[in-house]
């Protein structure tokens, strides 16, 4: 029983991995610009290269643990992780660093989708529920904490302190990994067998109609985690203290908007509780974009990423369920992998794109913030199977 609750608490660290990796940083982001004596741009790109290689390596994640084994996959990659974080923290000059985030994001995505494979393999089903929610309750407090402990390291002991904890935190991980993750015998599927369970999707029009509908508007929230700390701290003058305040205030909504998507399946059908949740986001979007010419402070932007991230948690636990529950068991790690790489995908090219923009793109964010909602729009409400239903529809 002992090791079995130490196996929970690992997972729940596990999910809290990439949070911290790319929060508890923020409040510092400014300052790099000043240490290595470069561009915002450049600053940026520790963010871009994490998310790029983040999808990449979540798309691959699902042939290893199947070729390799849960338990070694886990191992190798928070190894990784702490090397590369050992990198972040020595970098002399910020090709380093950036070298070291790309690596960091091969170790840290392990805890997206490997954490979820061994909740399936170890326990069983009345267990997954609780467990799953457990995991939850871990992510939102991480996210909504790590900015203010970010800072607080920042604050007290500079910017590299920020990467000695996430060395610390993913080092006390992996030898809790090895010492609690039990041995999951690989399946090491024919490659040919993955490569058509991919493919078969990868075309399935009512997968990727509940993949965009989530990218587009992920892509808004990554780029505006990329801009933030600039736009707050820089354009608009506010303290590292008070962004890391504002910023967790934010990432309330987006758990407030996840909250009520579960009270809400009960009594609302998922097409429904999506076409609010991405109505909410592209009105949020549409407040943002109005109060550049009305009044931009951080109140304004505060209270429409508020509301955009409550839209985005509203649709978040529906389409991830409806995008799963087409295929059956043996396409469920592909399926979530694929979508967790294209709205990663969507984000680092956000980030990518305000961050060549240059560094007063206030009218450039709010743009792009109501295309991605205009777009996760046109998504939800074009439905290629509207005369069959979901359940009709899947693949067994």
């Amino acid at each position: 029983m002992k090791k079995h609750s130490l196996l929970t608490w690992i997972l729940v660290l596990m999910v809290t991995l990439s949070v911290f990796t790319t929060d508890l940083y923020l409040s510092s982001l400014p300052s790099l610009t000043e240490h290595f004596q470069t561009t915002p741009l450049m600053i940026q790109l520790t963010l871009v290269v994490y998310f790029l290689g983040f999808s990449l390596s979540i798309l691959f994640s699902a042939w290893m643990v199947d070729r390799f084994g849960c338990r070694q996959v886990i191992c190798f990659s928070l190894a990784t992780y702490a090397l590369a974080s050992i990198f972040c923290f020595w970098s002399p000059n910020i090709e380093v660093l950036l070298l070291g985030r790309l690596f960091q994001s091969f170790g840290g995505s392990s805890g997206s989708i490997l954490s979820r494979i061994v909740v399936r393999e170890c326990y069983d089903k009345t267990e997954r529920v609780k467990i799953l929610a457990f995991l939850f309750l871990g992510m939102a407090i991480a996210v909504l904490t790590a900015p203010k402990i970010g800072n607080l390291i920042f604050t007290q002991m500079g910017w590299r302190a920020n990467f000695l904890y996430m060395i610390i935190f993913s080092s006390l991980l992996l030898l809790g990994c090895f010492c609690a993750l039990p041995h999951i015998t690989p399946s090491r599927t024919p490659f040919k067998t993955l490569l058509t369970n991919y493919l078969s999707v990868v075309s399935h029009k009512m997968y990727l109609r509940y993949t965009f509908i989530i990218a587009f508007l992920w892509t808004g929230f990554l780029t505006f985690l990329g801009k933030a700390p600039f736009l707050f701290m820089v354009t608009m003058g506010t303290s590292a203290s008070e962004f890391s305040s504002w910023f967790s205030l934010i990432i309330a909504g987006l758990i407030g908007g996840i909250l009520l998507s579960k009270k809400m399946a009960n009594n609302w059908s998922t097409e429904k509780s999506i076409q609010l949740g991405v109505a909410i986001s592209l009105c949020a979007a549409l407040l943002l974009g109005g109060s550049f010419f009305w009044v931009f402070t951080p109140v304004t932007i505060v209270v429409s990423m508020l509301l955009y991230l409550f839209g985005l948690g509203i649709i978040l636990p529906p389409c991830q369920a409806a995008a799963t529950e087409i295929f059956p068991s043996t396409h469920a790690g592909i399926a979530f992998g694929l979508m967790y790489f294209v709205k990663m995908l969507g984000g680092s090219a956000g980030v990518f794109f305000m961050s060549y923009m240059g560094h007063d793109t206030s009218l450039a964010f709010a743009s792009l913030m109501i295309i991605c909602a205009f777009c996760s729009m046109s998504c939800a409400l074009f439905n290629p199977e509207s005369e069959v239903s979901p359940s009709v529809s899947t693949l067994h």
